[in-house]
Order: C-alpha cells, then structure tokens, then sequence
C-alpha cells in the first residue's frame, strides 16, 4: 500500500456510502473484523497494518433499532 494515502475503514452501516467514497476516489476500503458480545460490547480491529498510515473510519450514527 501506498502510505501517502489514508487507510478507509467502512464500520457495519457505513459500507455502502464508504464503498461510493473509495470508488471515487480510486482506491480500495481497508479490510477490518467486527465483534458483537453477549453483554452488548462491540469491538473492531483492523487485519492490515496501521502504522505509519493516515486512517478515516466511516461510520454511520443512525440506527434502525429502537
């Protein structure tokens, strides 16, 4: 990967509008896992490396749960 440019992260809700964002650009979204727990704890971690990159996470705020 070229380190000029940033790493795009697309957390669950965001991949469509990320994927529109990475496509304009010419690039690639970053690959990443994401957890759920029983007690509710959502963790995410990336599979690449982070370091010496500039990151932008994609995330949307809104939620269907109610």
């Amino acid at each position: 990967m070229d380190n000029n440019r940033p790493l795009l992260f697309a957390l669950r809700g965001s991949e469509v509008y990320a994927t529109g964002v990475a496509k304009r650009l010419g690039w690639q979204l970053a690959s990443h896992e994401e957890r759920n727990y029983e007690d509710g704890e959502h963790k995410c971690w990336p599979t690449v490396t982070v370091n010496g990159y500039q990151v932008v996470l994609f995330h949307s705020l809104y939620s269907d749960d109610r």
